[in-house]
C-alpha cells in the first residue's frame, strides 16, 4: 500500500508528513530519513489496521522506530559508510557519517546529541531506459539524482524521583537535491535538468512528554509539534508550500483484577494541521466548480480511544478496543478491534482477529481549489468520454468520505529452541477507496477528481522461517503472497505491490567477532504504475547481496560488502522502478 497508509512513529510519537508540502503527494521522498541509524534501538513493525488506537494514518499498520536510552555513563559512537558503484564511475556515490553522544548531566538530568549526513552523489552523463508510456514516446530518463540530507536531534530526560520523568527533544533535518548533469529527453528535445522531489526540504521538532509510574499504573503526556518547509523560487516566481502540526496525546494503562487479570488502557488525541501550498492550491485557471479559493487549509481533530487485554489464563488472551474520532470536516468515526491469543503449550502460538480502519481525506484531498497538471499519464480516464490528448487537471474534492477497510487475519507461530515457522491468512475488505476519476471538460479544461467511488479487496499469506543449520550457520525466510489485491470496481490492481516477494539469507558466524550474510531478495511480477499495460510491467527477478562484520574490539567494527553481488540489470520501458547497480561499501564504527 502506498506510504500515507501506515503511520510511521519514532519513540511513539507521529514525524508529521512532507506529502502535502510537495506539487503532487508521489513527487517526493517518503518521510523516514528524518532519524540517524546511530540512534535507533529496534524498529517494531505491526501489519493491518491499527486505527483502533492510532486512528487515520494507521490503516495499513504501524512503524514504530524506538531510539536508545540515554545510559548512567557517556559514552557514544561514530559512524562512517561508504558505498561505491563498481559498473561506471558515472553512478553516483553514497557516503554516510554520524556522531552520537550520551550521557548524565546530574544524577537527574541525562542527554543524548547526535549529527550525521548522507550524501548520494547524482549519476552523471547517464540514462537508464527508453521510456514507452502513453504520450511520451520517444522519451529518455536521467539516472538517478543526487541529495544531501543532514539531521541533528537533542534530547533531554530528566528524572528528579522514581515515579516522575520528563524528556524534551529538540530536531532538525535538511532535504538538499541535485540533478544528474544529463538533461532529460522529450520527444527528441532535451529538458531542463530535474531532481526527484523537492529542492530544499527543512524539517523542524519539538516535543515534550511527562512519563510516571503511579501505584495502580502508568500514565504518558505528550505534547509536540512538526513542521516542513520546501518554500523555493521557481521559473514563475517564490512559493510557498509548508506544513504543520500540532498534536497533544495521553494514554493510562491500568491493571487490575476482575475475575481475571486484565490490563486496561485509556487515553485521547488532539491533533491541529496547518497547510499553506501556492503551487498547487488556489489556482491560476478557475477551478472546475467556478469558486476560488486561498492557498490556506487547517484542519482539528479529537480523539478518546479504550482498550482492555483480559488475561484468562497463561493460554489464553483476548484484547478488545475501540478509538473514537471526530473531525471537523468528516464528523465521527468508531475504529473497533479484537484479536485473540492461544498458547496451548510453550512452543505454538494461534492468534487471530478482527479490526477496522480508516483514513480521512488529507487537507489537499479534500478541497476543490487543490489541482495539479498532469501531461497525459494521469487523463487516461478521460479517454471516454472525448479526451485526446493534451494534459488535463487532477483535482481534490471537498465532498469525500473517509476511507474505511475491515480485516481479518488468523495465524500461528511455532518456536522450539532456534527453530521459528510462522504463518498469517490476512483479508482486508475496502470501502470508498479514494481514486482519481473522470470528471469531464469545463470550460475547455478536461478535468478529473478525487472520489469515493470504488471498493477493493486484498488477500495474502505471510510466511516467516528461522532454521538453524549447524552450531555456526543459520537460514532465515520471509514471504509474502497476495491471492488479490484487487480495485473491484475496476477490475485493476490496487497497487503496485507484487504477488510474491521473498527475503532468504544465511548467516554464517565462523568465529566470534566474524559475521556473514548472504541475502537474496526475489520480488515477482509486478505493475510500476497505475496503467496496466505491459510497458510498465516490471519482471520478476532476484537480487544478491553480500555482507560480512567484523568486531575488532569493543570499541571498533568495520564492515563490507557487494550490493546487488550479481549485478542483476532490469531492462523495462518505464523508470518507476529504478534497481541500482552493483555496488561495494565499507564502513567503520567506533564506540567509545
Amino acid at each position: 500500500m502506498p506510504d500515507n497508509y501506515t503511520l510511521i512513529l519514532i519513540d511513539g510519537k507521529r514525524v508529521g508528513s512532507s506529502r502535502d508540502t510537495n506539487y503532487r503527494a508521489n513527487l517526493g521522498h517518503q518521510d523516514l530519513n528524518w532519524v540517524r541509524p546511530e540512534m535507533i534501538e529496534r524498529i517494531e513493525v505491526v501489519r493491518g489496521p491499527m486505527s483502533s488506537l492510532y486512528g487515520s494514518d494507521a490503516m495499513g499498520g504501524v512503524i514504530n522506530i524506538i531510539t536508545k536510552k540515554i545510559p548512567s555513563e557517556w559514552g557514544g559512537s561514530l559512524t562512517l559508510n561508504h558505498t561505491m558503484p563498481t559498473t561506471s564511475s558515472d553512478l553516483g556515490r553514497t557516503i554516510q557519517s554520524g556522531l552520537v553522544g550520551y550521557g548524565p548531566l546530574t544524577d537527574t538530568l541525562g542527554m543524548r546529541a547526535t549529527v550525521g549526513i548522507t550524501e548520494q552523489e547524482a549519476d552523471q552523463g547517464y540514462q537508464t531506459s527508453d521510456r514507452n508510456l502513453p504520450g511520451m514516446a520517444g522519451s529518455k530518463a536521467t539516472g538517478q539524482s543526487g541529495s544531501r540530507d543532514q539531521n541533528a536531534n537533542l534530547k533531554f530526560d530528566y528524572t528528579p524521583n522514581d515515579i516522575h520523568s520528563l524528556s524534551l527533544e529538540l530536531g532538525y533535518g535538511l532535504q538538499e537535491n541535485n540533478a544528474s548533469t544529463t538533461p532529460q529527453v522529450v520527444d527528441g528535445k532535451e529538458q531542463a535538468l530535474l531532481a526527484w522531489g523537492p529542492s530544499e526540504l527543512e524539517h523542524r521538532s519539538v516535543s515534550l512528554s511527562h512519563d510516571a509510574q503511579w501505584g495502580f499504573g502508568d500514565s504518558k503526556i505528550t505534547a509536540y509539534y512538526n513542521d516542513y518547509d520546501q518554500s523555493q523560487v521557481t521559473e514563475t516566481g517564490p512559493t510557498t508550500q509548508k506544513s504543520k502540526e500540532s498534536i497533544v496525546e495521553a494514554n493510562l494503562n491500568i491493571p487490575f483484577k476482575l475475575g481475571v487479570e486484565h490490563v486496561a488502557t485509556v487515553g485521547g488525541q488532539w491533533k491541529s494541521e496547518e497547510l499553506v501550498n501556492t503551487r498547487n492550491i488556489g489556482l491560476a485557471i478557475p477551478s472546475y466548480d467556478g469558486k476560488e479559493y486561498g492557498s490556506e487549509l487547517e484542519g482539528d481533530t479529537w480523539a478518546l480511544f479504550v482498550e482492555d487485554k483480559i488475561v484468562f489464563n497463561d493460554q489464553v488472551n483476548l484484547t478488545l478496543g475501540n478509538r473514537f474520532d471526530h473531525h471537523d470536516k468528516f464528523g465521527t468515526h468508531n475504529s473497533p478491534r479484537a484479536y485473540l491469543v492461544v498458547q496451548p503449550n510453550d512452543a505454538l502460538t494461534i492468534k487471530g482477529g478482527v479490526a477496522q480502519g480508516f483514513r480521512a481525506p488529507s487537507l489537499k484531498e479534500n478541497t476543490a481549489g487543490a489541482a495539479t497538471r498532469s501531461g497525459g499519464n494521469g487523463c487516461t480516464s478521460l479517454k471516454p468520454l472525448g479526451y485526446v490528448s493534451g494534459g488535463c487537471y487532477m483535482a481534490g474534492n471537498a465532498d469525500l468520505q473517509p476511507e474505511e477497510s475491515t480485516n481479518y487475519e488468523l495465524g500461528f507461530n511455532f518456536a522450539q529452541n532456534d527453530f521459528d515457522l510462522g504463518l498469517t491468512y490476512f483479508h482486508t475488505d475496502f470501502k470508498n477507496k479514494i481514486e482519481y476519476r473522470a470528471l469531464g471538460e469545463i470550460n475547455g479544461v478536461w478535468w478529473t477528481q478525487y472520489q469515493n467511488a470504488e471498493k477493493a479487496r486484498v488477500r495474502g499469506l505471510e510466511a516467516s522461517v528461522a532454521l538453524p543449520l549447524l552450531e555456526n550457520l543459520s537460514w532465515k525466510t520471509n514471504a509474502t503472497y497476495y491471492f488479490e489485491s484487487k480495485n473491484l470496481v475496476t477490475g485493476r490492481n490496487l497497487s503496485t505491490i507484487p504477488e510474491l516477494s521473498v527475503y532468504s539469507a544465511l548467516n554464517w558466524t565462523p568465529t566470534d567477532p566474524l559475521s556473514l550474510e548472504l541475502a537474496a531478495q526475489y520480488t515477482g511480477e509486478q505493475y510500476t504504475a497505475s496503467i496496466e499495460d505491459t510497458v510498465v510491467m516490471q519482471k520478476p527477478h532476484t537480487v544478491f547481496n553480500l555482507s560480512a562484520n567484523y568486531e575488532v574490539n569493543d570499541q571498533v567494527t568495520v564492515r563490507g560488502g557487494l550490493n546487488n553481488l550479481f549485478d542483476k540489470k532490469l531492462v523495462n520501458a518505464s523508470n518507476d522502478y529504478y534497481l541500482d547497480r552493483q555496488e561495494v561499501f565499507v564502513g567503520l564504527t567506533y564506540n567509545f
